[in-house]
């Protein structure tokens, strides 16, 4: 994907510049029943390059992610009574890993950054299905890394305040962090199939 620009916004920064971006995905998976027992997991690899430049500064990105999934479904009531209920337990863990390498055009230098996390939501859910009619009850917690969070040092530091307007590059005495974060997520759904 080439990308003339980005639109500004007040909620991430982010290199916003023109650029270019490849991002590939290559994943296997597998799945058995048991009975009345469904096992399934997969593995997906997302290698991604994203550059981008102006006059003042150029950012090369190398994101190297990777997404393993795993769950079990249980049938409890019998189909023979036109209705099933059924329990479902999952997994999901990512792995996130980046490089980005950002050469400053103006000062002639360059900085380096690469940052790494994992990601892990454990799911859960039920459902009940009768012969024109599912109702499904679907939870996660997804528990994960937010984004970087400039950190104070300890005593006086002169920071780098020159406005570089794209990512949040530390200056030269910034300590930088990524804070954790906890999302909770609730579905509800009902289907009918249309006849």
């Amino acid at each position: 994907m080439s990308q003339p620009n980005v639109p500004n916004d007040d909620v991430l920064s982010i290199p916003r510049n023109p650029g270019h971006v490849n991002a590939y995905e290559l994943g296997a998976g597998v799945s058995r029943t048991y009975g009345s027992s469904l096992f399934g997991m997969d593995l997906v690899y997302q290698p991604a390059w994203s550059t981008t430049s102006d006059t003042a500064f150029e950012n090369d990105f190398r994101f190297s992610n990777a997404v393993f999934r795993m769950g079990v479904s249980h049938d409890v009531l019998p189909v023979r009574l036109e209705k099933t209920l059924a329990l479902q337990l999952g997994l999901m863990v990512r792995a996130v890993h980046y490089n980005l390498s950002q050469q400053d055009l103006v000062a002639a230098t360059s900085q380096r950054l690469e940052e790494s996390w994992l990601e892990w939501t454990p799911t859960w859910g039920v459902s009940l299905r009768f012969a024109d009619l599912e109702l499904r009850y679907r939870g996660l917690v997804t528990h994960g890394t937010d984004r970087m969070i400039p950190q104070a040092p300890q005593g006086f530091v002169a920071l780098d305040q020159r406005p570089n307007g794209i990512f949040p590059f530390p200056g030269p005495a910034t300590q930088m962090a990524l804070e954790g974060v906890h999302v909770v997520t609730h579905q509800v759904s009902i289907s009918v199939p249309l006849k």
